[in-house]
């Protein structure tokens, strides 16, 4: 058993909590409209696909993808009450659940039998 293997996962999930509770007020440019939901979606069918990469056993990869979706609500609750600068978005935390949901499908309909 590699002891290493859930660094990608840990890894990820800092890059997760850094982005969503940094102040991203000083971009310079004005994303497009809906391009922040795309990223929402991408950051987190990335952690998804990690957790599958990572773990074998089912048990644990449905451990970790709730682990997922309560970071995904997380996050949002976080941000809204205690992040300077930075607001919840019921939105932000439906685009988080698409990416899971995304890989959870995907994992589905593409699984080896």
């Amino acid at each position: 058993m590699n002891r290493f293997r859930w660094v990608p996962i840990f890894t990820w999930v800092l890059i997760i909590c850094w982005l969503s509770f940094s102040a991203l007020d000083k971009l310079a440019i004005t994303p497009p409209l809906g391009a922040d939901k795309l990223a929402h979606m991408a950051m987190y069918a990335i952690l998804g696909s990690l957790v599958i990469w990572t773990t074998s056993v089912r048990k644990w990869r449905y451990l970790l993808f709730m682990f997922a979706f309560v970071l995904a609500g997380a996050t949002e609750v976080i941000q809204d009450l205690f992040v300077l600068n930075r607001t919840g978005d019921v939105y932000d935390f439906i685009a988080n659940c698409l990416g899971l949901f995304i890989v959870l499908f995907l994992l589905k309909r593409f699984k080896k039998t």
